[in-house]
């Protein structure tokens, strides 16, 4: 089996209330937010997952005063890149596991890519409900950022090449996906939004933002049956630029 090498990106620092990663617990408890993005290499292919913000600016401009927002000058998606001796030219493959904001907002860089999605997803941030318009901007993932022919809309688990698979993980988002990559510690699971926090998978506590809470619980099971390590998407216990000893899957 292939084997490949993941490098975490951290595209900025979110900070707001725990509670919004712990549904129904922490209310008022402040935390910082890591956004994360991963590298991955192997079997001849540059790959992204997830894309982080478009820019300081911009989140600071459309998030108003919902979170305050850091970035640090290697957190930008061009800087993260470099410093791991890539340029986003060079990047064939990028994968979404989904749409909000903060996962796609560097999506217009990467002009050689294909991009892989549920096409349920796709489908949904055109038109989210009410309450989940705040994370979908068409600028970041429409026409504005990405030729539509550079999208492969999936249906499904899908083997985007040997030892790298998707598969739907629902609840935080309609047509979420994790990202299942074999390493030589065994499977990882980037299961970025669907974990939030470490935490939610070990003590089986959803994330607040959700869609769909028996997805929610589902993803979960998914995770622990298809994975040895998992990747959480906005968790402080992931390090910036680490490329293993990730949290362990309990099964």
């Amino acid at each position: 089996m292939v084997e490949y090498q993941i490098k975490m990106l951290k595209m900025g620092t979110l900070y707001g209330e725990k509670s919004s990663l712990t549904m129904g617990i922490d209310f008022g408890v402040p935390i910082p937010i890591p956004m994360w993005s991963a590298a991955i290499e192997g079997n001849g292919h540059k790959i992204v997952v997830d894309t982080g913000i478009k820019s300081l600016e911009w989140t600071k401009e459309n998030l108003g005063d919902q979170y305050e927002v850091e970035q640090e000058s290697d957190e930008t998606m061009e800087a993260a890149l470099e410093h791991i001796g890539w340029k986003p030219e060079e990047v064939d493959i990028v994968i979404n596991t989904h749409l909000h904001y903060d996962h796609c907002g560097s999506n217009y860089l990467f002009k050689n890519a294909k991009f892989y999605l549920q096409s349920s997803e796709w489908d949904y941030a055109f038109q989210p409900v009410k309450n989940q318009e705040c994370f979908y901007y068409e600028e970041l993932f429409g026409w504005q950022a990405v030729r539509y022919t550079s999208w492969k809309m999936l249906s499904g688990e899908y083997q985007i090449l040997p030892g790298l698979r998707v598969i739907p993980l629902g609840g935080h988002s309609v047509g979420g996906q994790g990202v299942f990559v074999n390493t030589k510690e065994g499977i990882v699971c980037l299961a970025m939004d669907a974990v939030g926090l470490y935490e939610n998978l070990e003590n089986n506590i959803l994330p607040n933002i959700m869609t769909n809470v028996e997805d929610g619980f589902k993803a979960f099971d998914i995770i622990r049956n298809n994975s040895d390590f998992v990747i959480p998407g906005h968790d402080t216990c992931i390090n910036k630029y680490q490329s293993s000893n990730f949290p362990v899957v309990n099964k």
